[in-house]
C-alpha cells in the first residue's frame, strides 16, 4: 500500500492504532457472552477441527451502557449489511452459551 492510500485510511479511520498487532484483529467463529451487575463479558473463540474446545483469542468487557450501545451500532451495521447483501442466517446459542455453527 502506498503512502498516499495510507493517509487516506488513517484520516478516515475512527480511533488510532498505535500496534499494527493490534490493528490486524482476529478472526472468531465461536462466542459467549456474560454478564454481572457491573460488566458485560465478551468472549470470542475459534473453533477448528483438530480442537476439542474452542481457542480463547480476544476478550472484551464492557460497561452496561457501552455493551448497549454496542448492541444498537451493531444492529444498525447488521441491518445495513442484510440490505445490501441480504439476510443473516443467525445460529441459536446452546445450553453452554457457544455458538454453534
Amino acid at each position: 500500500m502506498d503512502d498516499e492510500k495510507k493517509e487516506q485510511m488513517a484520516r478516515r479511520a475512527p480511533m488510532d492504532v498505535p500496534d499494527p498487532e493490534i490493528g490486524r484483529g482476529v478472526y472468531s467463529n465461536q462466542s459467549i457472552v456474560r454478564h454481572s451487575n457491573w460488566e458485560f463479558i465478551f468472549d470470542f473463540g475459534l473453533m477448528t477441527p483438530e480442537l476439542r474446545r474452542p481457542e480463547l483469542v480476544s476478550r472484551v468487557t464492557l460497561s452496561p451502557q457501552h455493551a448497549k450501545s454496542f448492541m444498537l451500532a451493531l444492529q444498525k451495521n447488521v441491518e445495513g449489511f442484510e440490505q445490501k447483501f441480504g439476510t443473516v442466517n443467525v445460529v441459536t446459542p446452546g445450553p453452554d452459551g457457544m455458538m454453534k455453527h
